[in-house]
């Protein structure tokens, strides 16, 4: 029998992420699958995304959900619309931070 596991929604939770990649390893799954919206909105992006990169290295199918799309597509209309009570340049200015603290290493404060 294949053992699947199967998450999704990180949104940059990468404390969270972190967790449940130990959990993963305990299980010795034969496949992992992580769907979509995997950086945006969370406490920490980047570090989610250099999560989510090892467990690709490690094998992981990744699958970029609406959001991820989006902020890769420099859509934030489309982001903005899953984001409540965010306009379209604040979700901008937001994809923008998340950038420079990705290239920088440095922690951005997000509200």
């Amino acid at each position: 029998m294949t053992r699947v596991i199967v998450l999704s929604d990180v949104h940059g939770n990468a404390i969270a992420l972190e967790a449940v990649r130990a959990a993963i390893a305990k299980e010795k799954p034969d496949l992992v699958a992580v769907a979509g919206d995997l950086a945006l909105n969370g406490p920490d992006p980047a570090g989610a995304v250099d999560i989510l990169r090892a467990m690709e290295a490690d094998g992981a199918a990744i699958i970029s959900g609406n959001t991820d799309i989006a902020v890769a597509d420099f859509d934030y209309a489309a982001a903005a619309a899953v984001m409540p009570g965010m306009t379209e340049q604040a979700v901008a200015e937001r994809i923008v931070a998340l950038r420079r603290q990705r290239l920088t290493g440095k922690h951005i404060a997000m509200e």
